[in-house]
This record gives C-alpha cells, sequence and structure tokens, in this order.
C-alpha cells in the first residue's frame, strides 16, 4: 500500500511537494520510481509517481480522484484537557472522522489554547488522516465561548454529554449535521444545561475529557 503525504495545492500533471513532505519522503526511505498517494484534506486524493529527489521532490499524478465528506458530519464541540491529553483527543478524534474540532470555553474551563497550540493540533490532525487513510483533514478552529458558540447553531443536532442523559440505545441522528458537546472536568454550569439539545449518558462512571469525547464520537460513528 502507498505511503500517503500531504498537498496542499493543485494536482497538475506534476507538482511539487512541500520541504517537509520531502523530508518525510526521505524519512520513509522512499526513492525515485516509487509509488505515492497524495491528499490534500478537502476530499482529494492522487496516486503519483516520485521522480525527481531534491530540496522538493517532484511526483507524477498519474490518477486522481475526489472523495465526498461522510454525513452526518460529526463536529466536536470540547473542552481542552491539560498538556498531551489534548493531542491525543485530536488524534483520535481525526482517526474516528470527525469533520471539525471547536475547542469549547465553559464556565469550569480550565484551559484555554494558545495559538502554537492550535498549529500543533492542525499538523496532528493532517499526520492522523494521511496515517488511517482518510481524505478529509478535519478544521481546527479557534476557541469559542460555549454561549456565543450557541448562537451560530442553525439547523445542527445538537447532543450534550452527560451523567443524566438518556441511554445511548435511545439517542437517533435525525440531521446532516451533529454537534457533539464535550464539558469540562468540573462539569457544566446550571445555565449550560439549559438549552435545547438531547442529552447523552456515556457511562455510569464519570469520564475525563479526552475519553468522554473519544466515546461519544466513537458511538455516534456506530449509528451511522
Amino acid at each position: 500500500m502507498p505511503s500517503r503525504l500531504f498537498f496542499s495545492g493543485d494536482f497538475k500533471d506534476v507538482v511539487l511537494l512541500s520541504s517537509d513532505e520531502t523530508r518525510h519522503l526521505k524519512a520513509l526511505r522512499l526513492k525515485s520510481g516509487d509509488v505515492v498517494e497524495l491528499f490534500d484534506g478537502r476530499g482529494n486524493v492522487a496516486e503519483g509517481i516520485v521522480e525527481f529527489f531534491g530540496k522538493k521532490a517532484r511526483v507524477r499524478i498519474v490518477k486522481a480522484e475526489k472523495f465526498s465528506q461522510d454525513l452526518p458530519e460529526i463536529i466536536l464541540w470540547t473542552a481542552i484537557p491539560k498538556g498531551e491529553r489534548a493531542d491525543w483527543l485530536v488524534e483520535k478524534a481525526t482517526e474516528l472522522g470527525v469533520s471539525k474540532i471547536i475547542p469549547m470555553l465553559f464556565r469550569y474551563s480550565v484551559v484555554k489554547p494558545k495559538k502554537t497550540k492550535l498549529e500543533r493540533w492542525k499538523r496532528l490532525s493532517i499526520a492522523a488522516s494521511a496515517q488511517c487513510k482518510r481524505a478529509f483533514v478535519p478544521e481546527i478552529a479557534d476557541p469559542l465561548d460555549f454561549r456565543q458558540a450557541l448562537e451560530s447553531v442553525k439547523d445542527e443536532q445538537l447532543i450534550l454529554c452527560h451523567q443524566d442523559g438518556k441511554d445511548f440505545s435511545e439517542l437517533k441522528l435525525n440531521k446532516k449535521k451533529i454537534i457533539l458537546i464535550i464539558g469540562p472536568e468540573g462539569g457544566f454550569d446550571k445555565s449550560e444545561l439549559d438549552l435545547n439539545a438531547e442529552k447523552l449518558k456515556l457511562s455510569n462512571n464519570i469520564l475525563r475529557i479526552e475519553t468522554a469525547a473519544i466515546v461519544g464520537v466513537g458511538l455516534l460513528r456506530s449509528l451511522l
């Protein structure tokens, strides 16, 4: 199976990879004549042949294909855990097929990610998409206040994970876009629970943020 590399440009007859992806090619010990897959994170995937190594490798495109986003889309609104646990959350949510991750600021949130963290998560999501053969890379959005985010909701189905929610067996997905809401480890403020959203119970136990996010996304994916 060909190695998959990220390429953000147009798939012309011949393309030049970025310096980073060229280094990646070399790390994989690929050489001229080897077949690779390129993807742009927007649904376009191409197969090509490595023709030249230099500061930027040259790849001749053999065939290209356009994929559609899986429906319903799962958009993850999540509080952010501390340290490397947040990296793990982004990586695994990407593997499970979320279309967008929005770091959410609740009343009891502890972590507000800086721009450097967001850039790191974007790189992690690209790498995870390449590894799991996704055609799409999830969007990593800027942090939003929870109340502000609610004002942007239109026709999406809101599902909030909470200990007092309904059992998974009672859940039905009925929209093209699903917003899954994961709160902070300090819990939701009472006013934050006062919204028109289905509440889903994930476990009898109290889960960490990253565990709740992955369990929640995994359960929704199992319904598709």
